[in-house]
């Protein structure tokens, strides 16, 4: 399908069952505007992608076809002339992998002409739909009729970052999910959890512990622990989850990471909390160079970390490349009673 696509930030705005808020909206024929697609700004560096399809002369011409998505859906957005009426000139059908839709303008000029269309990646077909939008357009915006496509992503694709609406078209944007970027991050994160349950399950799973520090930083405190099905690294693990990994961080820590917009996250083998305090254990930088992307957000899981209100965080100094500032060291351990006998304080 010969469609170019002009790549844009998307925007996180959540606030009916389709997911986005009409009153920001700003298109003009040319293209979508910048304001298109301000939604909620959000202190993370990835959003949702969405841009501007050209439909090329066998399939079209349209101008000013557009499209966004959130975590959970996404939307194709095509101007309609006030010629063109809905019953008689629009067809539109919707399958799991593909999308038709044939619209003309009068009885003799087609306006979009889209045959079995392969989609990106597969959809739920019946939560999805198509409508037509007219009502909420501010006045500002140029066409003010539009038949809008709703896809709902399907269980393996949610959060899964769309770099495009069809397959087989070339793009800059990357294609990957982003698990906790947009929707409830108490639901997400619950998800996640079941999930990394599931996972230490499973035969040769893989477990990191996650750490988070300000970018540039030295101090980088224990957030959680993910776990990954078997094949899947867990850079490319950690990356899928970033959005929730830092969500919750913020979350955690408010008064630490509450107001820093860039994070960066490290990771150790899971379980070595110990090592990495006696600076044995050195930490990993994030870096997904090479690394497959992970598919669902059911093959990748995140168990995070939970502070009582009088608990103390658990943070280490690193260099830039993880390693400890320090010399490594033996701690000595002792039991509740010998702790009782040095400090005179009852052991509970």
């Amino acid at each position: 399908l010969a469609i170019t696509c002009l790549a844009l930030q998307g925007a996180q705005s959540f606030v009916s069952r389709r997911g986005f808020q009409r009153s920001s909206m700003n298109i003009r024929r040319a293209g979508p505007d910048a304001d298109f697609w301000n939604g909620i700004e959000l202190k993370k560096q990835r959003l949702y992608g969405g841009g501007q399809l050209k439909i090329p002369p066998e399939q079209g011409p349209a101008d000013g076809v557009v499209w966004r998505q959130s975590a959970e859906e996404l939307e194709l957005w095509v101007p309609l002339p006030d010629t063109v009426k809905v019953k008689r000139h629009c067809k539109v059908a919707i399958k799991r992998s593909s999308l038709s839709m044939r619209i003309v303008d009068g009885e003799t000029s087609t306006l979009v002409k889209l045959d079995n269309a392969p989609l990106l990646r597969s959809i739920d077909p019946d939560e999805s739909s198509w409508f037509i939008e007219e009502d909420s357009i501010p006045r500002s915006v140029d066409t003010e009729r539009w038949l809008v496509v709703s896809l709902k992503k399907d269980d393996q694709g949610k959060f899964f970052n769309w770099k495009t609406v069809f397959e087989g078209l070339e793009s800059t944007v990357k294609s990957s999910l982003a698990i906790g970027l947009g929707g409830d991050l108490s639901v997400t994160t619950a998800e996640q959890i079941i999930n990394y349950q599931r996972i230490e399950q499973q035969a040769d799973f893989l477990k990191a512990d996650v750490y988070v520090r300000a970018e540039g930083g030295e101090l980088c405190y224990y957030c959680g622990k993910v776990a990954t099905s078997p094949g899947i690294s867990l850079d490319a693990t950690i990356e899928a989850q970033e959005p929730l990994i830092i969500g919750h961080v913020q979350f955690l820590l408010p008064g630490v990471f509450g107001s820093i917009d860039s994070l960066e996250l490290l990771y150790a083998p899971g379980d070595s909390e110990m090592l990495v305090a006696q600076d044995q254990q050195s930490l990993k930088p994030v870096d997904i160079t090479g690394a497959a992307a992970v598919e669902s957000p059911m093959d990748v899981g995140f168990y995070p970390e939970i502070l009582d209100p009088d608990q103390r965080p658990f943070k280490v100094k690193r260099d830039p490349a993880g390693a400890p500032l320090g010399a490594p060291f033996q701690a000595s351990m002792i039991s509740p009673e010998e702790a009782e006998v040095f400090t005179g304080l009852k052991a509970d």
